[in-house]
């Protein structure tokens, strides 16, 4: 054997192995994050713009369901709240957890989530599921709501454009053949075509690449953690099984929409783009395929998500030094005992009791904690409507709306004086009671 060609095989043998152990180092390490990091206090950077798209958007579509309004999310500073129980790996727990907050469950989807928590409290389980999602992880330049609900927006026309120009570099083949001198030109004018072509289309395309691209990874998560799941939980993994359904509609040629501009194929699939055009034709078929397919596609996200946000959860209740699960009552009453603001930490934060059987006058000298207490029972009872779980030592209440009028802000721009600001804030609590509706109204110093 040629000894040029023993050193290529030792080269890709070294090589081979270099992947190899880099690879184990890099599960190790990222095993050693995933423990370090569970039950501890979430660094808190995220991307609010999209946050609140999801959530538009996923309100729009679903009108009928109970939400916490913008200004009691505001009054109880819900944002703080999200940011400390957010420890979320990929942008679908994120957006999904963002919108959890807002909404009131029914008691049986809370049951349901309960039993999911109870598996991934088991640690190998629970390690298996968060390596996926961290392997999926978060990009920036993405706008999931938009793919999730407005597919259309994403389609990009001229097919048979795209095709020829593809195609054309190959007739240089029997160009060499019969006539060489015009084989070069013609490689290179229809190389550079597609050059300038690639790279018009994706500043064209601009974030919507890299948002379907992420779905495409979300995908082939979705298929690994059906494979966890499969033993563990059958009813969940099958429901998972939908990302190998919609992963076949896309082909195989989907893979090469999903690289993380941090991986080494990255650079790979851009210089094949260039060349061939692939990666823009793929584009265009999973774009079509997710249209076709919007709400299976939503089915989906909201699995990931309930599934990424329940881990985060799991942390939040770990990062606790005391917590309860909430015994829901047939009437309108909030028992509590041991009740603490969820934002406070525990060392120096004083717990108190509450029954609250009727309406209720809260009065006392300035800062004796009046509005921090009232805000800790509004809290505790929207937490217990959404994730099921209350920072106190026991939580009992009926199932019902809270909705608040504490932080009144007048609008310059708007120019709508702080007086305005509060009558309509009060205005819209007026408007629930006059339609009969049943609620919890907590009311700071009005006027």
């Amino acid at each position: 054997m040629p000894a040029q060609v023993v050193l290529l095989l030792l080269l890709a043998a070294a090589m081979a192995l270099y992947l190899i152990v880099d690879g184990v180092r890099g599960r190790k390490k990222l095993l050693r994050r995933l423990r370090k990091n569970f039950g501890a206090v979430p660094d808190g950077t995220y991307r609010r713009a999209s946050l609140d798209h999801y959530w538009r958007e996923y309100q729009a579509a679903h009108p009928q369901e109970e939400s916490v309004d913008d200004l009691t999310w505001d009054d109880l500073d819900l944002e703080a709240v999200f940011e400390r129980v957010n420890a979320c790996l990929t942008l679908i727990g994120e957006d999904y957890l963002y919108a959890l907050l807002h909404r009131q469950l029914g008691e049986e989807a809370l049951r349901e989530r309960e039993k999911l928590l109870g598996l991934l409290e088991e640690e190998p389980l629970r390690l298996r599921v968060q390596t996926a999602l961290a392997r999926l992880g978060k990009r920036t330049g993405t706008d999931l709501a938009e793919v999730l609900f407005h597919p259309e927006t994403f389609a990009l026309g001229g097919k048979a454009r795209f095709w020829c120009a593809a195609l054309a570099p190959l007739a240089a083949l029997p160009l060499f053949l019969f006539y060489p001198p015009l084989a070069a030109p013609w490689l290179l004018l229809t190389l550079g075509h597609n050059l300038w072509l690639y790279l018009g289309t994706q500043k064209k395309l601009e974030g919507r690449l890299e948002t379907v691209s992420y779905l495409t990874a979300a995908l082939r998560c979705g298929r690994s953690l059906q494979k966890e799941l499969r033993g563990r939980s059958p009813a969940l993994a099958a429901q998972l099984g939908q990302a190998a359904v919609l992963g076949k509609k896309l082909g195989g040629g989907a893979v090469l929409l999903s690289p993380s501009p941090q991986s080494d194929a990255y650079m790979l699939v851009q210089v094949l783009g260039m060349v061939t055009l692939f990666p823009i034709l793929q584009y265009q078929r999973t774009a079509r395929v997710l249209e076709q397919s919007q709400r299976e596609l939503c089915r989906f996200f909201e699995l990931l998500g309930e599934l990424d946000a329940s881990l985060a959860v799991l942390s939040y209740r770990h990062s606790l030094d005391a917590y309860v699960q909430p015994h829901f009552l047939p009437g309108l009453e909030v028992r509590a005992k041991g009740l603490r603001h969820p934002l406070l930490t525990e060392t120096g934060c004083v717990p108190n009791d509450a029954a609250i059987v009727k309406n209720w006058l809260l009065t006392g000298s300035n800062a004796s904690g009046k509005s921090t207490f009232i805000k800790a029972v509004a809290l505790n009872l929207i937490l217990a409507q959404n994730i099921f779980t209350c920072t106190a030592e026991q939580f009992e209440l009926g199932r019902a709306p809270v909705v608040t009028s504490m932080a009144a802000r007048d609008d310059v721009t708007a120019g709508e004086s702080y007086f305005v600001a509060e009558i309509k804030s009060m205005r819209r609590v007026v408007a629930r009671a006059e339609r009969g509706e049943a609620f919890y109204c907590f009311i700071d110093e009005v006027l």
